[in-house]
């Protein structure tokens, strides 16, 4: 199995092979497996109860999509855009989200697992009762102005990523590695109880303690 090391975790990738993908064109059907799809206009679809494996997609356009208890396994998304969908009791697990605009996405009950995020915009995101089962990165993503409720999500990685105004609220992201992230900005101090800091963010995380306490500083 191919796997990517990021920081200390070793994720399991989907490993597609291109000669096993079926170009395939138009609408989604509930099941989707090993196919690829290069440009599809997936906006304003539904898909519930569905499954896609171990394909490939480029370019769709999901925005304002809808897919509920569906599973997305051993799946490659490639620049493709996902504003505004809403995915509700979705489980993921061995997928990569490359170069993904998901600007105002909203995940309610999604489990993650194997799963990467590279160079993807999820500034506005909402994620409440979101859980990780498993390995999961962020790797130079945009999450500003991103809600966190009710998460649960030890041990993830984000490295590089952008984390200006993200909100974390009842979350648990005990583990986590934030380091190479600027966290100073971020609200939310009781959950980031346990997580991993370079020494050089310790003024960052008394920024977010000063503003969340109401500390009055001064003479």
């Amino acid at each position: 199995m191919k796997h990517r090391q990021i920081r200390d975790l070793t994720i399991l990738l989907p490993g597609l092979d291109d000669d096993d993908l079926d170009p395939v064109e138009g609408a989604p059907e509930d099941e989707i497996f090993e196919e690829l799809h290069d440009g599809d206009d997936w906006s304003h679809t539904t898909m519930a109860g569905g499954r896609v494996t171990g394909s490939r997609l480029v370019g769709v356009d999901l925005s304002d999509s809808e897919w509920r208890a569906t599973a997305l396994d051993r799946t490659e998304l490639v620049r493709c855009d996902l504003s505004s969908a809403r995915w509700d009791r979705v489980t993921v697990d061995r997928a990569t989200f490359t170069g993904c605009r998901m600007t105002g996405i909203r995940l309610r009950e999604v489990t993650l697992k194997n799963v990467v995020f590279d160079g993807c915009r999820l500034d506005y995101a909402v994620l409440d009762h979101v859980q990780a089962a498993g390995p999961v990165a962020f790797t130079d993503c945009v999450l500003v102005d991103a809600a966190l409720t009710a998460c649960r999500l030890p041990n993830v990685v984000l490295d590089e990523c952008t984390l200006t105004r993200l909100a974390l609220d009842d979350t648990d992201v005990r583990g986590t590695d934030l380091r190479g992230s600027r966290v100073a900005e971020l609200s939310g101090l009781i959950s980031l109880r346990g997580v991993r800091l370079d020494p050089e963010q310790l003024p960052d995380l008394a920024e977010i303690a000063v503003r969340d306490l109401e500390i009055l500083l001064g003479p």
